[in-house]
C-alpha cells in the first residue's frame, strides 16, 4: 500500500485526492495546508488525519507527499519535505525560477530522493497518442506548433504573479512542454532547444520561436482571443487541429499520411487517472514520469520571457 500524505487544500488537492482514494493499491494518510481552515474541512471531508501546517505532516510515516499549493510555495515547502526524506510529487509549475529547479534536483539527488512534477496535458487525448506516435518518428519533423488559449487572470491569485509566477508560468506550462518534447522527438537535441529557446520573441502577449529563420511555435494569449483554448499542429506527416480543446468533436485531421489516418486513434480517458497511473510506476522505479533536464530546459525558457 503506497501511503500518500497532500499539502495543499484547493481544487487540485481534492482532484488527487479523490483518484487516491479510488486506487486500491494507495491511501492518503494526511492533509496539511497553509491554510489551516481549509486543510480541516476538507481532512474531515476525506476521513484523514489533519496537521496544522507542513513541520508535523513530515514527522509521520508516508511514501510520497503530494505538494498542491501555491506555485510561490512550491520552492520551499519542496526543499524542507526533500530534507525530511520525503519523496515529492508536485503540481505546475516546479518552481518559479531556474536556480530554485536547479537547487531542488540537486537536494534530491544527495538525499537520494525521489522528486517529479505535473505534465498533466501530456495525458489528455489527442496529446497522449500524439507524444506515443512522435515517439516511434512516424510524424516527420515539426513543421509548425500553434497554440491559442484565452485566460481572464485578472482575478485572484493566478492573476498575481508573486503567487503564480506570471501569466506564462501558470499558462503556458503545459502547451510548451508540449512543444520542447515534440521539438525533442522530431530531432532537435536538447542543447539546440535551450539555444534557440533563448531567442524567444515576445510581442504583447504573442509568443514566437524560430530557427533557422523557421518559425517553429507560436503562441497566442490574452484574456479575448476568438477560441478559449486551440491549437494547429502540423508535422511533416500529419497536421490536426481544434478550436474547441480536448473535445472529440472539434479535432480535425487536416492531411495526414494514410498509414497514419489509421493509427491516429482519438480515445477518452481520465488524464488524470491515467496520470497517476503513470506517476505511481515511476516511483516505483525510481525514475520521474519527465526527465529533470526537460523541467530544467522548461523552467529556463520561462524565466527567460520578458513580462
Amino acid at each position: 500500500m503506497i501511503r500518500v500524505a497532500i499539502y495543499g487544500s484547493g481544487a487540485m488537492a481534492r482532484l488527487w485526492a479523490s483518484l487516491i482514494q479510488s486506487r486500491p493499491d494507495m491511501a492518503l494518510v494526511a492533509v496539511a495546508s497553509p491554510s489551516r481552515l481549509h486543510a480541516e474541512r476538507l481532512a474531515l471531508e476525506l476521513g484523514v488525519d489533519f496537521y496544522p501546517s507542513l513541520t508535523p505532516l513530515l514527522e509521520q510515516a508516508f511514501d510520497i507527499l503530494l505538494v498542491c499549493t501555491l506555485p510561490a510555495d512550491h520552492h520551499l515547502s519542496t526543499k524542507q519535505a526533500l530534507l525530511a526524506g520525503k519523496d515529492v510529487f508536485v503540481e505546475k509549475p516546479l518552481c518559479l525560477s531556474l536556480d530554485q529547479v536547479s537547487e531542488l534536483r540537486s537536494i534530491a539527488v544527495s538525499q537520494q530522493r525521489w522528486l517529479d512534477v505535473s505534465y498533466s496535458l501530456r495525458y489528455f487525448s489527442p496529446f497522449a497518442q500524439l507524444l506515443s506516435l512522435a515517439e516511434k518518428g512516424v510524424l516527420g519533423r515539426v513543421q509548425h506548433l500553434a497554440w491559442q488559449r484565452s485566460e481572464d487572470l485578472s482575478m485572484g491569485w493566478r492573476g498575481q504573479r508573486a503567487f503564480s509566477g506570471g501569466y506564462w508560468f501558470e499558462v503556458g506550462w503545459h502547451e510548451l512542454d508540449l512543444s520542447l518534447q515534440l521539438l525533442a522527438y522530431s530531432g532537435y537535441s536538447m542543447s539546440e532547444i535551450a539555444m534557440f529557446c533563448s531567442d524567444w520573441q515576445l510581442d504583447q502577449q504573442s509568443l514566437f520561436l524560430q530557427h533557422d529563420q523557421q518559425m517553429l511555435v507560436s503562441y497566442l494569449a490574452g484574456r479575448s482571443p476568438p477560441v478559449r483554448f486551440g491549437f494547429r499542429l502540423q508535422f511533416t506527416n500529419l497536421t490536426l487541429c481544434s478550436e474547441q480543446g480536448f473535445s472529440a468533436s472539434g479535432l480535425r485531421i487536416l492531411q495526414a499520411e494514410p498509414s497514419l489516418v489509421e493509427q491516429f486513434k482519438y480515445w477518452q480517458q481520465d488524464p488524470y487517472a491515467a496520470q497517476l497511473s503513470q506517476v505511481i510506476s515511476s516511483w516505483q522505479k525510481r525514475e520521474s514520469t519527465v526527465s529533470m533536464g526537460h523541467t530544467l530546459a522548461l523552467s529556463s525558457l520561462l524565466a527567460s520571457i520578458p513580462y
